[in-house]
């Protein structure tokens, strides 16, 4: 070695002058630009040519012959130190199939290659008697024996010589073609265009390069050892290869990679070039089959954490290249359940799948780098609670959702929190440790909440048709919406240990049962105010309610503000047998919502939508809870509380046929309504009065607040049901009607409902009867 200089350090210059047929490489100083070597090939018109190479100011000793020795053992600059080089490569150009004579000129000697009569590989050395300079190449570049290395390989010889068989064979020159491989051999012969240097080594991206490795320039023939596949090519300054001279060990190769990666991204100072280096960087990592390049199993540990968070936000910005389509990553590991999670809750993002060490090495050095799963609880964690907007839509998916949850015992226990996620599509997220559910606030609005659940309302808007969700007016029917948020709610709780498994068995009841009630539940509840009177207005899912509670009713309780403003809040209808009395109906049920109390109640049909309450409090402002009679049935919305208009107010009537029933108080009369407003019509002025018959068949009776009488007797019809309002046609109904009265002669009413099939069974055994009498 000579001028103690890196080889990476040199500036080489390669030129072909083609008209003199030789391609000449010079070697020169870094900052002075002194020619340190060179090498020549020229050749003739046959494209046969000689190699000549000089170092200037290097020399070679006897003892260099033996195998072995070497100046660069403890060099790792250099390449070889195994001491077998030049021997080696002497061996390989002087016998078959090559044939080249092999001369060697230093310390005043000339060193020929030749194979003995034993057919040994000797150097016969002999000196150079007289001192003398030589030049070569059309250039005329000098070189001294005494003073420089020169090496000559191919240089024609007119005697015969002996290959490694003992035969004597001519020696030949070196074809043009075949130089131009030898060229490939060394990155210093071929400089590639497109590299990245560093202290570890350099980075090629040329293609005639791909795949190829070199180590100190001179390439490995077995780049990636045990098969290994490198995407771009490398010359590496670091590692040993074996004697052959073949491979580096792995996954030493994968290692220096890695390093060359990180220094080249670091040191960049350009940031567009940065920007690209980290793209292609991360192309490898995108591989189904990661390359040789990055391949190795600790490449989490051996990458820098700027060079990570490079990647990261180079990820970040190709994911948002597409504002309508964003990507969201994760790994491949659970990648069917992130995509599920990516697909159904998060707002216009695209699931990206990432190599499992990829995503190894991210979540590694990042903590913003965060699986769906983690992201949503991320999210959830930092998101500003909200108050749920005064909506009827708001309202009643609140009610329902709160109805569901005391319904069970697994779930009664449960805080819900509504929550601002904009990040996210509508989704829910539970804390185990706290039994608290953060619930995304686009659960309270129409348009977001039907976004991923459908229902027949939402389906039956014209295009570029909303339900406004502030319109107060608009009756809550998006049964739908409420069960599958009821139902994620569900899924978020179960899980897979055994805390919860007898609860994940027991969800589809569940759903099923809030199914039932939700369906039931009265909707629209409304208060008009009256002279001395109140009415309440509902709707109901008649047709449902029809064919699963067939033989219920709807119950309503008056309440006073005053007193009984806590019940409010109620969300069940409790039923308790009544211990019946002679002759009483087995299965009344007195109307009971958490806890008794004395204010107005009455229960109407399942067809009824309305109720008059009378005989009322001005001064007092009074509430309505209105439920199924059924056991645990949820009770609809109150609305806000009203006081009955003074006596003295004239309101008419309307023309409107109504299902409204009249009712008092236990301490005033009854006013009934005319046939026109759809009320009974009772004796209220004069008692010896009989009752107005009305046509059709059936018997109606009263009963108030328990009590049977049979003193007024109004003969009725059940309605058919009409196939606009009820969906269900041609089922006829018997009311039973029942009246009485208490000491100061108030009357109160109420109704029973039958099926027409028994006023034909209790007319065939009438008939029967009276023909056994006669």
């Amino acid at each position: 070695m000579s001028f103690t200089l890196s080889p990476r350090d040199l500036k080489i210059i390669s030129h072909t002058n083609p008209s003199r047929r030789e391609h000449l490489i010079k070697a020169l100083h870094p900052t002075s630009n002194a020619l340190l070597g060179f090498m020549c090939f020229g050749w003739d018109s046959d494209d046969m040519g000689t190699l000549r190479m000089v170092n200037y100011e290097a020399t070679l000793q006897a003892r260099h012959l033996r195998m072995g020795a070497t100046e660069k053992r403890y060099d790792n600059s250099l390449a070889g130190q195994h001491g077998e080089g030049w021997k080696n490569g002497a061996l390989t150009c002087r016998r078959s199939p090559n044939y080249y004579n092999v001369r060697t000129e230093s310390t005043g000697c000339s060193w020929l290659f030749n194979f003995n009569k034993w057919h040994e590989f000797s150097c016969v050395v002999s000196r150079i008697k007289k001192y003398r300079e030589s030049t070569v190449s059309s250039e005329k570049l000098p070189y001294s024996p005494f003073k420089d290395v020169f090496h000559e390989i191919g240089a024609p010889l007119s005697k015969e010589q002996r290959d490694e068989h003992g035969s004597n064979v001519k020696l030949r020159k070196i074809r043009l073609q075949d130089w131009k491989k030898m060229m490939e051999v060394s990155l210093d012969l071929t400089p590639p265009a497109q590299q990245v240097k560093t202290p570890s080594g350099s980075v090629i991206f040329d293609a005639q390069q791909k795949g190829k490795i070199y180590l100190r320039s001179l390439l490995l023939p077995r780049s990636g050892g045990r098969g290994a596949r490198f995407v771009y090519g490398y010359d590496l300054w670091e590692g040993k290869t074996d004697r052959e001279r073949l491979c580096l060990e792995h996954p030493l190769e994968a290692e220096v990679c890695l390093k060359i990666w990180e220094s080249a991204i670091l040191r960049s100072q350009d940031e567009e070039e940065r920007c690209g280096l980290v793209a292609k960087f991360i192309d490898l990592w995108r591989n189904a089959d990661l390359p040789a390049d990055i391949n190795h199993p600790n490449a989490a540990k051996i990458l820098h954490r700027d060079i990570v968070d490079y990647m990261w936000q180079e990820l970040l910005r190709k994911a948002k290249e597409n504002p309508e389509r964003q990507l969201f990553y994760c790994s491949e590991r659970d990648e069917t359940e992130s995509q599920r999670i990516i697909s159904n809750y998060f707002a216009k993002k695209e699931p990206a799948v990432l190599h499992a060490k990829l995503w190894h090495l991210l979540t590694s050095h990042l903590t913003a780098c965060r699986s769906p799963q983690e992201q949503q609880v991320h999210l959830f964690d930092l998101a500003a609670e909200v108050i749920p907007p005064n909506t009827t839509f708001a309202e009643n998916m609140v009610r329902v959702i709160k109805s569901c949850l005391l319904m069970s015992i697994s779930t009664e226990n449960m805080e819900i929190v509504w929550v601002d996620v904009p990040e996210l599509d509508i989704t829910v997220h539970f804390y185990r440790d706290t039994e608290i559910a953060r619930i995304s606030q686009a659960w309270l609005s129409f348009t977001s909440a039907h976004e991923h659940s459908q229902c027949h309302c939402s389906q039956s808007l014209s295009p570029g048709q909303e339900i406004l969700d502030q319109d107060q007016d608009i009756i809550f029917a998006c049964d739908q919406a409420a069960l599958d948020l009821y139902a994620r709610i569900l899924d978020t709780i179960g899980h897979d240990d055994e805390s919860t498994l007898e609860f994940n068995r027991q969800k589809l009841d569940m759903h099923k049962a809030a199914r039932m009630k939700v369906q039931s539940m009265p909707r629209g509840i409304k208060m008009e105010a009256r002279p001395g009177a109140i009415e309440v207005s509902w709707t109901t899912n008649v047709p449902i309610l029809e064919l699963s509670h067939s033989l219920s009713r709807v119950a309503i309780i008056l309440h006073r503000e005053d007193t009984c403003s806590s019940k409010r809040e109620t969300i069940f209808y409790k039923q308790v047998a009544q211990d019946s009395m002679s002759g009483s109906l087995e299965d009344e049920m007195e109307i009971h919502f958490d806890s008794k109390c004395d204010c107005p109640n009455g229960s109407v049909p399942l067809n009824a939508t309305k109720i008059v309450f009378e005989g009322l409090d001005i001064n007092k402002e009074y509430f309505p809870t209105v439920a199924i009679a059924e056991n645990q049935s949820f009770v609809g919305i109150c609305p806000r509380p009203k006081r009955p208009l003074p006596q003295a107010a004239n309101i008419s009537p309307t023309n409107e046929r109504s299902e409204a029933r009249s009712f008092r108080t236990p301490h005033t009369r009854i006013s009934t309504a005319s046939e026109e407003n759809g009320r009974l019509n009772t004796p209220n002025s004069d008692p010896n009065t009989t009752p107005r018959k009305r046509s059709g068949a059936g018997m109606r009776s009263a009963q108030v607040n328990g009590q049977i009488s049979d003193d007024i007797s109004v003969e009725t019809v059940g309605e058919r049901l009409s196939n606009e309002d009820l969906a269900l046609t041609g089922f006829p109904y018997y009311f039973h009607t029942y009246a009485t009265t208490d000491a100061s002669g108030d009357i109160f009413l109420s109704e029973r409902m039958s099926h027409w099939d028994e006023i034909q069974e209790k007319a065939t055994r009438s008939s029967k009867r009276a023909r056994l009498e006669n």
